[in-house]
This record gives C-alpha cells, sequence and structure tokens, in this order.
C-alpha cells in the first residue's frame, strides 16, 4: 500500500508541470523553437524570482498529402523537466512528439502522437473518417484499435485560433473546440476568446498582436496565447509558473490593456 501512495503521490506532483495542450500549437505558419521555462526563486532571496529553461518546444509546418489530397503538416517535438519530486529524485524528462495533417478546411486528416514519461510510454496512430477517428494505440508493448464517434463531429477539431484573429474586432465570444491528449489518447475539450491587445519586444523587434484565452477542463488546462498579427504565436503562459517562448529564450512581452 505505501508504494501505491507514493506512485500517487508522485504522479500529482509531477501532474500540474506536464506542458501539455502541445496540440494547440497546431496553426498559422510557426516554423519556430520555443524555450519552456519554470518561475523558480532565487536561492539567495527568495522573494525575487527567475525564468529557468527547463526544456524546449519545436514546431514547424510543411506542405503535404494524405490519402492523395494536399493538405498541410504541423510537426512538434517536446522535451522538458518536470518539476523535482524533493531535493534528490529528478524525475527524468517528459517527451512528446504531435504530427497532424490538416485539410485545407482545417479539418484534421490524421494525428501521430507520442508521450514519454516516468509512468507511462503511449503511441496514437488516429486516421479521422467521414463517421468517427480510427485509432491504434500502443502502450507498454500492446496495441489495441478503437474508434471514437464525436459527439460534436468531426469539425470541432478545426483549430480556431486564426478564426478568432480575424474576427477580433467583432462581438467576442468562446468558441468550443475538440483536440486529441497525447498522454491519454482521448479527447480534450477546450473552449477560446480574444481577451485583449499586447505590444513588446523580443530580441530587439517589435511585435503586436491580441492574447487569446484557451481553457480545458482542469484548473491546470488554461493557457493564455500570445498571437502576433501576422498570425505567429510568440508566447503561452501556463499554469503553475509555466512559461513558453519563442525563439527558445526568454521573451520581453508588455501585455496591453483591452482593446
Amino acid at each position: 500500500m505505501g508504494s501505491v501512495r507514493i506512485a500517487f503521490f508522485t504522479c500529482l506532483l509531477l501532474a500540474p508541470m506536464s506542458v501539455k495542450a502541445q496540440e494547440l500549437w497546431m496553426f498559422g505558419s510557426p516554423n519556430i523553437s520555443y524555450g519552456v521555462f519554470r518561475t523558480v526563486p532565487e536561492k539567495n532571496n527568495p522573494l525575487n524570482t527567475f525564468e529557468e529553461k527547463i526544456g524546449y518546444m519545436e514546431v514547424k509546418k510543411t506542405a503535404s498529402s494524405y490519402g492523395g489530397k494536399p493538405c498541410t503538416l504541423y510537426s512538434s517535438t517536446a522535451k522538458y523537466s518536470p518539476k523535482p519530486i524533493g531535493r534528490n529524485l529528478l524525475p527524468p524528462p517528459t517527451t512528446r512528439r504531435y504530427d497532424m495533417w490538416v485539410a485545407d478546411d482545417g479539418t484534421p486528416l490524421r494525428i501521430y502522437m507520442q508521450h514519454n514519461d516516468l509512468f507511462k510510454q503511449i503511441i496514437t496512430d488516429a486516421v479521422f473518417k467521414a463517421d468517427g477517428i480510427e485509432m491504434t494505440i500502443t502502450e507498454g508493448g500492446k496495441s489495441r484499435k478503437s474508434t471514437l464517434y464525436p459527439s460534436e463531429g468531426l469539425r470541432a477539431f478545426r483549430n480556431p485560433i486564426l478564426d478568432l484573429m480575424a474576427n477580433a474586432d467583432k462581438d467576442r465570444t468562446w468558441v468550443n473546440f475538440s483536440c486529441l491528449e497525447a498522454a491519454t489518447a482521448g479527447i480534450v475539450k477546450y473552449k477560446a476568446i480574444v481577451t485583449g491587445k499586447f505590444s513588446g519586444e523580443i530580441a530587439g523587434n517589435k511585435f503586436e498582436g491580441r492574447m487569446i484565452e484557451i481553457d480545458g477542463a482542469g484548473p491546470n488546462d488554461r493557457y493564455t496565447f500570445y498571437v502576433s498579427k501576422e498570425g505567429q504565436l510568440l508566447q503561452v503562459d501556463i499554469a503553475d509558473d509555466l512559461k513558453v517562448h519563442a525563439q527558445a529564450f526568454p521573451a520581453i512581452i508588455r501585455k496591453g490593456g483591452g482593446g
């Protein structure tokens, strides 16, 4: 029973630090490297904090085809360190891969996902059909097949961020959409809304754009995306003092109010 409690407690510690929602990066023209940072206190002055780099994420977009149809392939790989468990126990890094073939109308055609952490190694290959999502899942060396039938239909899997950007000056409402999650091979539901403007500099280059709030089901599934007017994702604020910055170094973003 003791080992079960320890494993459960360890899982609770790691869960908030998982840089999940990697599927949300699949829009626009990324072709960029991001740094993953955690806000930590200074050793000599805990009242002051600094951003410690704990990993990276690389995202790219290429022209492709699937099933004889032209499409866009979004690919991302990530590797980052979970929060330490005590002073002397450092869990192995989490690695994730996410490939999505997207039709011209924004609907996914196929999604290939890998997730590896201290507790789980899982690979999912999902093919979107007219009436469902056919999935081959490999976990613990064993494969199984299943089919998901989303109640909202397959168009619910279209990423809405560019549409939100295009309509940011109109009436703003929450937009609901769905994704597949690499760690569970299940459907995760999100909602998104434009919350305001931002402007700032990254390495001397000036940017401005919109902030988009994306909320999932759990308290740690809340993200603020900073998207430039050109549709490029520059920064993501994540729960539990995490940030993801473009170009793999800390961004300097001045938040704008409203607008």
